[in-house]
This record gives C-alpha cells, sequence and structure tokens, in this order.
C-alpha cells in the first residue's frame, strides 16, 4: 500500500512538472526607434486559450497601466490609446509611433482560461536615429607642419560606439584616441598625415558617417590680403562701412537744414523753384539790349542790312548793363 501511495505521488509529479505552462519572453532588451513601431513578442507554452492580458509599464501591480485585453474589450492608459494592441492568441505586445518616453521595463500578467496566472517582464530602449555625422577640428588648430591636430566626432543622435579610420590608409602611428573614441589627435604633423579621416557613429538602430579632409601645409597658407589676419581684415571692413555711413547721414542732414530754410510759396511748400531766385532783380527786354545800335531807317528809306562782315560787331557790344543784377543771388 505504501509503494502505491509513493508510486502516485512520484507520477503525479512529473506530470505536473511536464505538462506546467510556461510563459517565454525575448531575452531583451527590445531596441525601436523613435516614430517607429516595436513588437514584445510572448508564447504561452504550450499554447492554451488566455482570458486576460495585462500589460504595464514597469515590473509591478502598481505600474502605469498600459492595456488590458479581455473577451469583452480593452482598456487603455493613459497616452497609449490608439498605440497599442495586444495579440489575445498569444499575449504579445504591439507599441507604435514610439517616443523615447517609451523607454522601460514592461511587465505582463496573463490568465488563461483554465484560471492559471503567469507573469513575466521585459525591457524595451527606444533610440533617436542617427542621421548626420560630423568631424571638425576643436579650437581651430593650423594644420603646419609640426603642428597638433584634434577631431572631433559629433552625432545628433545618442552614441554607443564610435569607429575612426583613413580612407584607403591606416591611421597614423601617433594618431591617440579618447576613452570613449569622440576624438582623434594628431601630434607633429608631416605631410604623410594628409588624407580623409573617418568617423563612424553607431547606436543600436542605426550607424552615420562623417568624414574631414585634411591637408599638412610645409607653413601656414596665406590668405587673400597677404598676412593679414581675420580679425585685422574684419576691422577694416567694419571701419568702412562706419565712415560710409556717417557720410551719407551727415548729407542727409544737410539737406535736410536747407529744406528747413527755404521760406513757402504761395501754397505753402518750400523749395518751390521761384523761391530760390525771389532776391534777384528783373531785368527788362530793353534794358538787356539797350545798348545794341539803333537799325538805319526812315522815312521813305528801307532798313539797310548789315554785310556780313559787319554782323560781328552789330553785338560786339552786347553786354548786360549791372552785372551785379546777381551778385546777391544767394540761396535761403
Amino acid at each position: 500500500m505504501q509503494r502505491t501511495t509513493a508510486l502516485s505521488a512520484l507520477l503525479l509529479a512529473l506530470t505536473t512538472g511536464c505538462c506546467a505552462l510556461q510563459l517565454v519572453l525575448p531575452p531583451g532588451p527590445v531596441n525601436g526607434t523613435v516614430g517607429g513601431s516595436v513588437r514584445l513578442n510572448t508564447a504561452v507554452n504550450p499554447p492554451t486559450p488566455l482570458l486576460t492580458v495585462t500589460w504595464r509599464n514597469g515590473p509591478s501591480d502598481a505600474a502605469p497601466l498600459v492595456i488590458t485585453s479581455a473577451p469583452g474589450g480593452s482598456t487603455y492608459g493613459d497616452g497609449y490609446k490608439g498605440r497599442v494592441s495586444v495579440d489575445r492568441s498569444t499575449g504579445a505586445l504591439q507599441i507604435t509611433q514610439l517616443t523615447l518616453g517609451d523607454t522601460g521595463t514592461y511587465g505582463v500578467n496573463i490568465i488563461t482560461n483554465a484560471g492559471a496566472t503567469l507573469t513575466g517582464q521585459v525591457e524595451l530602449r527606444v533610440y533617436k536615429l542617427i542621421t548626420s555625422v560630423t568631424v571638425l577640428p576643436a579650437g581651430g588648430e593650423m594644420t603646419v607642419v609640426g603642428g597638433n591636430l584634434t577631431l572631433q566626432c559629433q552625432a545628433d543622435a545618442p552614441v554607443e560606439s564610435r569607429q575612426w579610420s583613413r580612407v584607403g590608409q591606416p591611421l597614423p602611428p601617433h594618431a591617440t584616441l579618447s576613452t570613449d573614441n569622440s576624438t582623434l589627435s594628431l601630434t607633429l604633423l608631416s605631410p604623410s598625415d594628409t588624407g580623409d579621416y573617418e568617423c563612424r557613429a553607431t547606436n543600436p538602430v542605426g550607424t552615420g558617417t562623417g568624414t574631414y579632409s585634411l591637408t599638412v601645409y610645409w607653413e601656414a597658407p596665406a590668405t587673400p590680403y597677404g598676412s593679414l589676419s581675420g580679425g585685422v581684415i574684419a576691422g577694416i571692413v567694419i571701419g568702412l562701412v562706419s565712415m560710409a555711413l556717417m557720410g551719407g547721414a551727415v548729407c542727409f542732414l544737410l539737406r535736410r537744414e536747407g529744406s528747413a530754410r527755404s521760406p513757402p510759396n504761395e501754397t505753402g511748400e518750400k523749395n518751390s523753384q521761384s523761391a530760390m531766385y525771389e532776391n534777384s532783380r528783373a531785368l527788362s527786354a530793353a534794358l538787356t539790349y539797350e545798348n545794341l545800335p539803333a537799325p538805319h531807317t526812315g522815312p521813305g528809306k528801307a532798313a539797310v542790312q548789315s554785310r556780313p562782315e559787319e554782323a560781328d560787331t552789330t553785338y560786339t557790344g552786347l553786354q548786360f548793363q549791372d552785372c551785379s543784377t546777381y551778385s546777391t543771388l544767394d540761396r535761403r
């Protein structure tokens, strides 16, 4: 009798262990891209009908609700409606329109139709896609023989790793990298260091590459203005522009002052053409030509026409009687 009881208990234990339900989750972390979608896969082994599936943004039951899926419908947490859904056959969670705020640990609680409860958790990491990588010198060092140069590799998204190389040939033996590989330094530059230096930046959702073309000169290249530095050239340009502006301002003020001094005309407007010459004395036609010789006419006689050689002497005396007529002409 005791042997039968012990054997029955052993068989029950083996049967229970063999047929116990298991919830299979991805090892994680699961990576997603901002704006993209991700699927947190689950599997119940062996497959069995599910009653309810609840996902939370956290490992505990007190964590914020993401979604609860039941035969009668679904309940959503704040900010998740329209972005999440549950696969009723496996319990997997689908998240769309990912944001950086979706990063975290997600816990799942599954109740089967038979009343069994299965729990688990998986980590989700959301990254911004790398779209631009730039390689620039730090500090504006002059790339001349014997000089030093430090190149910085920067990306428009978080980077987990960087890798430096020189296109078509290995890095110079005197090149050194920072601890996080964000900078590459070259000391005692030589012409053999000339080339294209490339930085490859990577995160779990993408890779970007930036390039810097290095040319090592024997001496500093001359500027278009000789040996003048950029600061001196900028100062000269600013000075010339300032002088031009001051000159224009002075001319404007002088013209404005002259306009203000001109008296109004009959209509009340200033700067009239007639007002400019109001102090000039009028000349009569008779006075203007009063020194012309009188024509030889008389009763019964026709006017004597001057001979061609006399034409010049006819108007020789033509002049203004009073040269001071316009001597007082000025602008008021």
